[in-house]
């Protein structure tokens, strides 16, 4: 045999960089894996924590609205509460009345400070008359706001 095949043929003569390129190319392949899972899990702990922060603070800020908003309209409803002839018209579950007196309050407080619902409901939250939509009426209120004022007594 020709020397020279025997040279090329024997895998310990076979340049340095041919038998070292896959394991450094399979090297350099699990090393971005890796960079990669680790970056995208830094990322992903970091989107959850800001998401937590976001929820936290929304919630907090949602609480001071509501908050604020019960305030307001508790002043509403003190001036409107000394009115006699609301008591009677409440007490004789007198639609007619409530409307013809309150619509107009409710046009102003629309224009002025953009409140959209104006209700009269009985103790047993069933609507009695919604001022703002005067066709509907006689069905179970269960919103948050009044299950909140219910269950805790407060506005």
């Amino acid at each position: 045999m020709n020397k020279k095949k025997l040279i090329e043929s024997n895998p310990l003569f076979k340049p340095i960089q041919n038998r070292l390129l896959i394991p450094l190319f399979t090297l350099l392949l699990l090393l971005i894996v890796a960079f990669s899972i680790v970056i995208i899990t830094l990322q992903q702990n970091k989107l959850n924590e800001f998401t937590t922060r976001i929820k936290q603070r929304a919630s907090v800020d949602m609480f001071r609205l509501l908050d604020k908003q019960a305030k307001s309209l508790a002043a509403i409803q003190m001036v409107i509460l000394e009115d006699a002839d609301l008591r009677g018209a409440m007490k004789n579950l007198d639609r007619d009345h409530l409307l013809a007196v309150y619509e107009p309050l409710w046009n102003q407080l629309r224009t002025k400070h953009n409140i959209t619902h104006f209700y009269f409901h009985g103790a047993d939250r069933v609507n009695l008359l919604r001022v703002h939509n005067p066709k509907k009426k006689g069905d179970l209120i269960n919103r948050f706001t009044a299950l909140e004022a219910e269950r805790t007594g407060k506005i």
